[in-house]
């Protein structure tokens, strides 16, 4: 999945500088707050949520996998849009409100750097995921 993901982002990545929110057409505020902050807490409420529903499947080993996997591929997707949006947003900004801006976007860098690492290491963490939730079904099964 995050090969496929990653295929797609770089086949569509003219089309995606192309956008408006990534040339900056939105004024900062809008792309700050709308895009870069509301819109990442929604997506890390859809993602907590998709990956918590694969939790509770019966096929626990492969929805554990398939679901980090998913979720992992999507943010660092979602963060560059975000961070060129904002980044070129901020250009017709005041110094504060452009150093503030772009210091936000760096924090974005970081989510993509972070995502990238633990998507190497996403069968280690579905390994420790599927144990954990494997002893407490084992916990909730009548003796």
């Amino acid at each position: 999945m995050s090969f496929a993901v990653l295929i797609i982002f770089a086949l569509f990545l003219n089309q995606i500088n192309n956008l408006p929110i990534t040339k900056g057409a939105f004024s900062l505020k809008a792309t700050f707050w709308g895009f870069g902050v509301l819109g990442s807490v929604l997506l890390y409420g859809i993602s907590i949520w998709f990956f918590m529903d694969k939790l509770n499947t019966s096929t626990l080993e492969y929805q554990v996998n398939s679901a980090l996997t998913t979720v992992l591929s999507v943010w660092p997707v979602y963060a560059y849009i975000a961070l060129r949006g904002i980044w070129n947003a901020s250009k017709n900004s005041g110094v504060l409100a452009k150093l503030a801006a772009r210091y936000f976007s760096i924090f974005f860098v970081s989510i993509i750097i972070g995502c990238a690492l633990i998507l190497k290491f996403q069968y280690a963490a579905a390994l420790i995921i599927i144990l954990i939730m494997k002893k407490q079904r084992a916990k909730k099964l009548p003796a």
